[in-house]
């Protein structure tokens, strides 16, 4: 898109074939240079263009993946960290919950909702031995 600079598609790649032949030694004006006569000369720069041309649009496209796939990546840890801090969260919310409880999270009653709720607690990263922890630290 900054390439365009208010142009259209087809006056860009039009420069873009340009500057390919430039670069591959034809001149401008469609001369063919000193040394080079025939058809091999034609064949042999259009070749060189088309192949340049692909290169340029490979490496454009490689460049734009690669600073989308950066932002993605850096997105995605931000939502990581801000998983883990829902996570850590709730699962503080619940100990504190399960501290003022009479017997806490060694109940009957508590062990069997969390058997009920495995996958939620799971996530969290909450065990009866993480529970068992984080209560006695909240009881100090």
């Amino acid at each position: 898109p900054s390439m365009r600079d208010g142009r259209t598609t087809h006056q860009v790649m039009d420069n873009m074939r340009a500057e390919a032949v430039q670069k591959a030694g034809t001149p401008r004006d469609g001369t063919t240079p000193a040394g080079l006569t025939g058809s091999a000369t034609g064949s042999k720069s259009a070749t060189a263009r088309l192949r340049q041309t692909i290169e340029f649009f490979f490496e454009q496209k490689s460049l734009d993946y690669r600073d989308l796939a950066d932002e993605l990546d850096e997105r995605l840890r931000a939502l990581e960290i801000e998983r883990a801090e829902l996570r850590d969260s709730i699962a503080g919310e619940l100990l504190d919950f399960l501290s003022l409880m009479a017997g806490g999270g060694d109940s009957p009653e508590a062990r069997a909702v969390f058997k009920q709720y495995r996958r939620f607690c799971d996530e969290l990263h909450l065990d009866q031995g993480t529970v068992a922890a984080g209560l006695a630290a909240r009881r100090r």
